[in-house]
């Protein structure tokens, strides 16, 4: 059986032998949804040999690297935290490029997810956690435990004496998540609910009375205490923000106040809110008991898998979906909430892969896939004052190819725009003329692309060269092995002689190649 059941949990039926070329766009997509890079001609070759070996490298795939830095862009889609615009922005930032910081204050809840994957971590480590994440920059101003000289995102711990807490201690949450005076942490309270347990209070249908006057505090303090519109909500959205007030920060500009947890500040509930902390309608300690009791609430681990399979199949799970997160999210338990073990479980399912071997929806490129995929293949990286091109808004075109902003774009595009397809012609162009002027200059063994020629041949000198690099670069960067007679390599070829005959430069002839297989569909869609 192709697909086995995990841990024994569920049956999946049998299924015809798959077709090499199917199996090979299978691996693709496993290989890009979890690593954000096409898979290797090895790999290719080894499931071209036997299907059933996408199996074993998807074991390998979750254990690697590249996965684990993976799921921080993935986790920003359900956080919206790794942002330029984010809230709290205190006066005095040690740093030429303040945005470029405020990017990176946003990761470390993201950076944390990815870590508890790298370390196999129960999922519960995300909010029980005694730990965090941090880099050089966000060293310099929050109370973190760093050696001199470090340098990239590490483990470590907080020194303010903040209560375990995961991603509900760290900062760039609450950067993230401001509140006011009359908001008194309600805002978070929700993004604590949304993120961690699937519930938005926001998409809650509510009517409200009219006859409460919107502008008079008094009169909405009332509401939300009396008015049954009002209280349907707020009975148990208070309680969660009561929680939060040692991350309760009046100054925004303050660099060192929203730096730190303020133990003294965990009370001000009683005069902000009126309202005990809580948590799903059961009175709790405070901050330092919220953690435990959503690791508790039978909501947190079902939710981690909706998101999980949301984020890796691209849809919204709907009632046909039921049966598939059950099992799931049995499988999930089982395991003792390990992330690794979940994504693995998620590309076994049928809504994944496909109704039939035949039947794979094309999937668009995530802008830090596109960036992933390009870089493995070319060695580009897609940069601009320090900061990604792909990964920011502010400096970089995320929004416009496609990704999620955080703040005015919170869902990413499912098919290519004009925008989309701008960002990957100009991605094409600088990755291509990168990749041909720096494999020219190296021996071809140590090459990754140009392996099969010296950049002197021409269809007239050494026809075979040129079809066997044809060949190649299909598969290398299209995960597709064509026949050296077949159309494809024939159009290519044709696309060389004509670029050629501009100005008689093998290397650039070689260089509109390569622009054109990174602006193939094929590339772009998987």
């Amino acid at each position: 059986m192709l697909w086995a059941a995990w841990f024994g949990c569920a049956t999946v039926e049998p299924e015809a032998e798959i077709p090499a070329a199917e199996a090979v766009r299978r691996l693709t997509r496993v290989s890009l949804d979890l690593r954000g890079v096409r898979p290797t001609e090895a790999e290719i070759a080894r499931v071209e040999a036997d299907p059933a070996v996408i199996e074993e490298l998807t074991e390998e795939f979750v254990a690697d690297e590249r996965f684990f830095a993976h799921l921080v862009q993935l986790y920003h889609e359900i956080y919206l935290s790794e942002t330029e615009g984010i809230d709290l922005r205190p006066s005095n930032i040690p740093f030429d490029n303040s945005k470029a910081f405020y990017w990176e204050v946003g990761q470390e809840p993201l950076q944390v997810i990815g870590q508890i994957a790298r370390e196999d971590l129960p999922y519960t480590e995300v909010v029980l956690g005694d730990w965090t994440m941090a880099n050089e920059h966000l060293a310099q101003l929050f109370p973190v435990e760093w050696e001199e000289g470090q340098t990239g995102w590490h483990k470590t711990r907080y020194e303010d004496g903040r209560p375990a807490g995961g991603v509900l201690a760290t900062n760039g949450l609450w950067w993230r998540y401001t509140t006011t005076e009359a908001n008194a942490n309600r805002r978070r309270a929700n993004a604590v609910s949304r993120i961690l347990v699937c519930h938005d209070y926001l998409d809650r249908p509510i009517v409200f009375s009219e006859d409460i006057p919107l502008t008079d505090d008094a009169a909405i303090r009332d509401a939300v205490s009396n008015d049954p519109a009002c209280i349907g909500c707020h009975a148990t959205l208070d309680p969660i923000a009561a929680n939060l007030f040692g991350f309760y920060w009046s100054n925004f500009t303050s660099p060192t106040e929203g730096s730190s947890y303020h133990a003294a500040k965990e009370t001000q509930w009683e005069s902000l809110l009126g309202v005990r902390p809580g948590w799903a309608g059961r009175p709790i300690e405070g901050f330092v008991e919220l953690g435990p009791a959503i690791a508790a609430d039978p909501r947190f681990a079902a939710c981690a898998v909706e998101q999980a399979f949301s984020l890796m199949t691209r849809t919204d799970p709907d009632l046909l979906d039921r049966a598939a997160l059950i099992r799931l999210t049995d499988g999930f338990v089982v395991d003792g909430l390990r992330i690794r073990g979940l994504y693995t479980a998620i590309v076994r399912e049928p809504t994944y892969l496909g109704e039939s071997a035949t039947d794979v929806e094309p999937r668009l490129m995530r802008p830090d896939v596109m960036g992933t995929a390009v870089y493995a293949l070319t060695g580009f990286e897609w940069e601009t004052q320090g900061v990604s091109v792909l990964l920011t808004d502010a400096f970089g075109m995320r929004g416009l190819a496609g990704g999620v902003e955080g703040v005015l774009i919170k869902q990413p595009a499912l098919s290519p725009s004009s925008t989309v397809l701008m960002v990957m012609e100009a991605l094409a162009e600088e990755a291509s003329a990168y990749a041909v002027v720096t494999e020219a200059a190296l021996p071809a063994d140590e090459r990754t692309l140009f392996r099969e020629i010296d950049f002197t041949e021409t269809p007239d000198t050494d026809r075979d060269a040129m079809v066997a690099q044809v060949q190649a670069l299909h598969l290398r960067v299209l995960s597709q092995r064509v026949a050296a007679d077949g159309e494809q390599v024939a159009a290519t070829l044709a696309l060389w002689e004509s670029l050629y005959a501009i100005e008689g430069d093998v290397p650039r002839a070689w260089r509109g190649v390569l622009t054109a297989l990174l602006r193939d569909p094929t590339f772009l869609m998987y």
